[in-house]
């Protein structure tokens, strides 16, 4: 694991972490690697960090054990790279080796997908306030047209069923599971929505540019 990170903690009262996961195979886009793409003289993986950075001091990226090109790509940016030698297992395993890079004592930990370069910094603004407004730590999430998006801030009492995650398909029962439980955050456009996988998802982002 390589530490990026600034010698300074957060403030107290913030008290979140986030994780980029950056691990996946970019199958859908082969043989182009979806978060090396570059849109605006950035790759898609940079943008997605950079925004994170804005509004969260601590931030974990968790790239393929063997993907140097992703490390690279965050070059001088101040985040924690953490290779994942068990990628090939899904999703659940970057969630796990995300989580247990954490520094303790966070009270949430906002976890957000590299190939997501719409999410902006005021989608993340909405989801820390209302988080930080809650009554009670409740985990957050955001919507548009009554659609579930991406990212999810999760608050820390359910840290441990993260890390027990399996598979490829993430944390989605546990949000069905506690529906009820959870805060929704309607968003002003649909960035959280929006991912890249396919040729097809990047010519509607660009405009309809080629991959080159």
């Amino acid at each position: 694991m390589e530490d990026r990170t600034s010698k300074s903690s957060s403030p107290p009262e913030i008290s979140l972490a986030a994780i980029v996961l950056a691990a996946g195979r970019s199958s859908r886009m082969a043989p182009h690697n979806k978060l090396l793409l570059q849109q605006y003289g950035e790759t898609v993986l940079r943008s997605v960090v950079r925004n994170v950075l804005q509004c969260i001091d601590e931030v974990s990226v968790v790239v393929r054990h063997d993907s140097e090109a992703s490390g690279a790509a965050l070059v001088e940016l101040r985040v924690r790279i953490v290779r994942n030698r068990d990628a090939d297992e899904g999703m659940a395993s970057s969630i796990r080796a995300g989580l247990n890079s954490l520094k303790p004592a966070r009270k949430g930990v906002l976890i957000a997908l590299g190939d997501m370069p719409c999410v902006t910094s005021r989608h993340l603004s909405l989801l820390i306030d209302a988080f930080r407004s809650s009554a009670v730590n409740r985990t957050v999430v955001p919507t548009f047209a009554a659609r579930r998006g991406n990212p999810i801030l999760w608050c820390a009492r359910y840290f441990r069923e993260l890390q027990s995650l399996k598979g490829d398909i993430g944390a989605r029962h546990l949000l069905i599971r506690d529906a009820a439980d959870l805060i929704a955050v309607e968003m002003p456009d649909d960035g959280v929505l929006i991912d890249v996988d396919t040729p097809d998802d990047w010519q509607q982002l660009t405009g309809g540019s080629q991959i080159a």
